[in-house]
């Protein structure tokens, strides 16, 4: 009523719908094999699982301290609703860990094509440092501390030493 937010809940929920929406209408182009249709339902579901995630990561002060769990009706789909628990954070870290953390990138030989996973990591950084708003993030796109940095910062990070690193598949 009003199209306002009266919780946290409907929030996320509305953010959930996207996905959920983008599954159920490219189900059926993807059970015939439309590359498209295949491209759009595996997207969406792994954007649903990382809204998910990130709704329960921050908004902790709305996560209540239950155990419940939200079950999915389909076992290869996440849940396309949650509530904000402890118990459903729980479940969303562990997910999230089996499949960024436990992943193992392939990788390719210097000089030759990136795999398809360095290719997404070179999309990320280009995106990044597009996105980037050069007043507030030079320190991260070109490597120009200023002189105290290392007193403060052990381990320099920026986008060009990034960059080098993937390049040399490390």
């Amino acid at each position: 009523a009003g199209n306002k937010y009266t919780s946290p809940e409907d929030f996320v929920s509305d953010l959930a719908l996207v996905f959920s929406n983008a599954i159920v209408f490219n189900k059926d182009g993807r059970d015939i094999g439309d590359p498209l249709s295949c491209a759009y339902y595996d997207a969406s579901i792994h954007l649903l699982r990382y809204c998910r995630w990130l709704s329960l990561e921050l908004l902790t002060e709305y996560v209540d301290e239950s155990e419940h769990v939200d079950e999915s009706e389909d076992p290869n789909l996440p849940p396309t609703s949650w509530k904000l628990t402890s118990g459903n954070r729980k479940r969303a870290r562990d997910e999230m860990e089996s499949i960024v953390l436990k992943e193992p990138i392939e990788k390719s030989l210097e000089g030759d094509r990136y795999t398809w996973m360095e290719a997404e990591c070179e999309k990320l950084l280009k995106s990044l440092r597009h996105q980037s708003d050069l007043r507030y993030m030079t320190f991260f796109i070109q490597p120009n501390y200023p002189a105290d940095y290392a007193a403060f910062i052990a381990r320099p990070m920026d986008w060009e030493r990034v960059q080098k690193t993937l390049k040399n598949r490390q």
